[in-house]
């Protein structure tokens, strides 16, 4: 750990320092839930292809409700921003209001990437607003309107958050965390922290602790207002009472699909189920924000959590869903040599819609030196 060296006249005396504890709060209060949901939704090829080229290619998606945000429908996903009635305004209860719900993607026919053929990014606002099943219910209607008919909702990404009141993170640091995780960050602005990062994105498994009153004075009035609105409005709902926000900090929990496999999770409906487990599982094995911070490359297990991680893991309850075991497994790891490739090749080539002469040439031409 940290040495500091004393000159004592003709002599040199060295001291460690003793590991600093974490400020501390008997009193916590926070609400939770989801901040982002991203999913792909699979449908059958046939309706697909007769949507595709009677109702996407000839604009006709484009109203009110779908507001078209590429350019042209040659990229991989061709996406909308999509507005729908979900009950009521979030700023006004009781009155019925168009909201941006998500982006939403459709998928490119002559371009073969084993996807499913819609993608949904939700928007934060209405995750405050719907559940997953409400989600899942909205989506079905949805496309039940475009003469398509769900076969599985897909999960891709979610964020599971925190928020905490009256209480500042900006003292953290790596030192304070037991976890195998290296990759960290840490944002400032002059010597105060705003953001503390953990692992990174592209290992699927991602937690940020962020001051999200700064965040949300970057957004713009309505935003802000919105967003704010939604936060108090669960908090009321918990307590009882309004709340006196002092500070307002997210410790946010990004997982994506490599990462859900590794818990059973494939669908929307496994991610509800399982959401609560989920959660519990990952914040007391994954990551533990410690009482004090550990030593350098010492057995930091017998360091207890701070008590603001047991008050996140014992009140994180998104649906009511029962908190349960929940088996992680490592995932399939493929081999990508030549064989591989290979493999791949042949599937673009016995792909019909692929039919760029140019590019299938080059195809085989790669084949044939394999």
């Amino acid at each position: 750990h940290f040495k500091r060296y004393i000159l004592q006249g003709d002599c040199m005396t060295l001291t460690l320092d003793r590991p600093k504890k974490a400020p501390r709060q008997i009193d916590v209060e926070s609400v939770c839930g989801i901040d982002a949901l991203y999913f792909y939704i699979k449908v059958d090829l046939d309706d697909y292809t007769k949507f595709y080229h009677n109702h996407l290619l000839k604009n006709h998606l484009i109203s009110e409700n779908m507001e078209m945000l590429s350019n042209d429908y040659t990229n991989q996903f061709t996406y909308f921003s999509y507005s729908a009635d979900i009950g009521t305004d979030y700023l006004n209860e009781g009155v019925a209001q168009l909201q941006k719900i998500c982006r939403i993607g459709f998928k490119n026919l002559n371009i073969a990437d084993n996807l499913y053929s819609v993608k949904i990014q939700m928007n934060s606002i209405p995750l405050q607003q719907m559940t997953i099943e409400s989600i899942i219910t909205h989506f079905t209607d949805l496309l039940n309107s475009f003469g398509l008919v769900p076969l599985k909702f897909q999960a891709s990404r979610v964020d599971l958050n925190t928020y905490i009141f009256n209480y500042s993170f900006d003292w953290i640091n790596h030192m304070y965390f037991s976890t195998r995780l290296k990759k960290n960050r840490s944002f400032l602005n002059n010597t105060t922290l705003e953001t503390f990062e953990l692992g990174a994105r592209g290992n699927g498994l991602f937690l940020r602790i962020y001051n999200k009153l700064v965040e949300l004075s970057t957004l713009d009035t309505e935003t802000e207002r919105g967003k704010k609105y939604l936060i108090y409005r669960k908090y009321i709902r918990k307590y009882l009472k309004a709340p006196e926000v002092n500070s307002l900090w997210n410790i946010e929990l990004e997982l994506r699909r490599e990462q859900l496999r590794t818990y059973k999770i494939d669908t929307l409906q496994d991610l509800n189920d399982n959401i609560n487990s989920l959660h519990t599982f990952i914040f007391k094995n994954s990551f533990r924000l410690l009482e004090k911070e550990k030593k350098l490359n010492t057995n930091d297990s017998k360091i207890p959590n701070h008590d603001i991680w047991n008050h996140v893991i014992e009140n994180y309850d998104y649906n009511g869903s029962t908190v349960s075991k929940i088996d992680k497994t490592k995932l399939k790891q493929y081999k990508r040599d030549n064989l591989w490739l290979k493999n791949r090749l042949e599937e673009y080539l016995a792909e019909p819609r692929n039919t760029d002469k140019n590019l299938r040439m080059e195809v085989t031409y790669l084949l044939d030196r394999l």
